[in-house]
């Protein structure tokens, strides 16, 4: 273990607690005044967005964004209401929900992404370089595998929803 006195660490958790509210707070200011959504909302339409075919069971999508069933539920009711998504039962097991993207939801979302990027860059990325980026996404994944809870996915958005790459454990 590094030589980071009890203070120290302390203060790498207040600061994270600190930053974390101010962007979100920034995000949601932005979202709600420009959108009508909470940053919350947002997240879910991006997540379906960069999901195969524009959906996702209703318990991915929680286990992805690190939120409960119910809290999914209640943020789906929302944006279903508005249209930007539709709730379908699963095929092959009429147990299982699927949120899907709609038009208008793919249109939110192209919306959303410029006004997001410049929010982020100007409260968040943009004060940081390169390498300060690079750093922060190892430790962060640090803390994640060792509280079991890495999962590439939902930190790469790129990557195929069912590509799963959950190292921890391994």
């Amino acid at each position: 273990m590094d030589a980071l006195t009890g203070p120290e660490r302390l203060q790498a958790w207040l600061t994270l607690v600190q930053t974390h509210t101010l962007v979100a707070r920034a995000l949601n200011d932005t979202l709600e005044r420009s959108f009508g959504l909470s940053r919350s909302q947002a997240e879910v339409l991006t997540r379906l967005s960069q999901a195969p075919e524009g959906r996702l069971r209703m318990s991915d999508l929680a286990r992805l964004m690190m939120v409960s069933k119910s809290e999914v539920t209640r943020l789906v009711d929302r944006l279903e209401q508005t249209g930007n998504l539709r709730r379908e039962l699963a095929a092959s097991d009429r147990r299982s929900t699927f949120a899907t993207l709609t038009e208008a939801g793919q249109r939110t979302v192209e919306a959303t992404r410029p006004v997001l990027q410049q929010v982020l860059a100007e409260r968040f990325v943009g004060h940081l370089t390169d390498a300060d980026v690079r750093d922060l996404l190892r430790g962060f994944k640090k803390v994640l595998d060792g509280n079991g809870e890495w999962d590439e996915i939902r930190s790469c958005p790129e990557s195929p929803v069912g590509d799963h790459r959950q190292t921890s454990g391994q």
